[in-house]
């Protein structure tokens, strides 16, 4: 019983920590689509499109 207590504050924990984390990562990246560089913006777009295609094929 008392376990799951600390299994469930753990889990918490990560889970906040992932959150800040997904939010630091959107907070640069929407910095980095504000900035004028058409180049840098392109950059990005296939970086993630990439990424996105290597996910997919990971899973599937």
């Amino acid at each position: 019983m008392r376990s799951a207590f600390f299994v469930r504050i753990f889990m918490r924990t990560v889970g906040v920590r992932l959150l800040e984390e997904m939010w630091l990562l959107l907070g640069n990246t929407m910095n980095l689509l504000n900035s004028n560089s058409v180049g840098l913006k392109k950059n990005i777009h296939d970086i993630h499109i990439r990424t996105l295609q290597w996910d997919i094929r990971k899973y599937h």
